[in-house]
């Protein structure tokens, strides 16, 4: 099945810890058209974290999610999967 993978990456500060959890938390509450597939927190120094945070849906919601991580400072990489029949 083919579908479209979001990528997050950034450094880990309070207001991406805040949006993250809205993220989480709408997912659970609503229907919406996305999987958190991996929420990963990497040391990369001291006191300093780095999240990554995969996302899979069928529909094109790069839209919602740059609108939802707004001035946080993250990268957002988009990727079309589609399966190959052999």
């Amino acid at each position: 099945m083919s579908h479209f993978e979001f990528i997050l990456t950034g450094n880990l500060t309070p207001d991406v810890e805040e949006r993250s959890k809205q993220l989480l938390n709408d997912n659970n509450k609503y229907y919406i058209p996305y999987v958190i597939h991996k929420y990963i927190d990497e040391d990369i120094g001291e006191d300093k974290k780095n999240r990554t945070i995969i996302v899979h849906s069928h529909l094109n919601i790069s839209d919602f999610l740059l609108k939802k991580f707004v001035n946080c400072g993250l990268e957002l990489r988009v990727y079309w999967k589609q399966q190959i029949a052999i």
